[in-house]
């Protein structure tokens, strides 16, 4: 388990998720791209976030402040970006991401697709595209943890026997995308339903055979084990 003091990683991971959310949702009437800045320590222990005008800071409750300043070497540093694009290809609104990790810094980029003439006052209405959004996050926050040197006793990513075009199974994407899914879901049987769907859904897509479709959708749900649910928007 990757824990600092009593708080699994994943909990921190999570309010990380809804903290950047709440952010980047507020911004999307601006269109264009939007950001917001994240400067967290490697020792999340004992730790409070608070966001003044964009930028997302942290704030440790035993903190020496005879100590002005942490270490540059203490901390890491994340860089949201956010754009709308209009795709006339899509006919629902959609969010794809990537996040670039490694040692003392992050990078994640989240573009939603919008289908032509989509307004964004129905964008901000969809419920749909809410969830979808804060999975998206959580998901690359999730690349965040793996990638970065947060002082935490990660376990080791497994290995999965899996088709070479199986990107559902590779070690890496199975956490993001169990803690993505399973912010978003209310109980073991709403994650079930909701992951089968999306698996099978992709497994056709890259041509994956009937019993590895299953096996993914196994393994993600042995996954979850000893994980609690959200499933809030606030």
């Amino acid at each position: 388990m990757h824990t600092w003091e009593d708080k699994p990683y994943w909990v921190i991971a999570d309010n990380i998720a809804y903290t950047a959310y709440r952010q980047l949702f507020s911004q999307i009437e601006k269109r264009g791209t939007n950001c917001l800045y994240f400067s967290l320590p490697t020792d999340l222990s004992n730790y409070k976030l608070f966001v003044c005008d964009d930028t997302v800071y942290f704030e440790n409750l035993d903190y020496d402040h005879n100590n002005k300043e942490l270490c540059i070497e203490d901390q890491v540093y994340i860089d949201y970006k956010h754009k709308i694009v209009t795709d006339s290809s899509m006919s629902l609104p959609d969010n794809i991401a990537t996040c670039a990790a490694i040692d003392d810094y992050c990078e994640i980029d989240i573009v939603t697709l919008l289908p032509k003439n989509y307004r964004i006052k129905a964008l901000l209405k969809n419920e749909k595209f809410k969830w979808d959004f804060l999975n998206v996050i959580r998901h690359e926050i999730e690349h965040m943890f793996q990638g970065c040197n947060f002082k935490t006793d990660v376990d080791k990513l497994k290995e999965y026997d899996r088709s070479e075009n199986n990107f559902l199974l590779k070690a890496c994407e199975v956490p993001a995308y169990v803690h993505g899914f399973r912010i978003v879901t209310k109980s073991r049987k709403h994650f079930l339903d909701i992951v089968t769907e999306f698996i099978k859904t992709h497994g056709n897509h890259i041509k994956l055979k009937k019993n590895e479709i299953e096996n993914t959708i196994k393994i993600w749900s042995e996954y979850l084990k000893n994980l609690n649910y959200h499933c809030k928007i606030y």
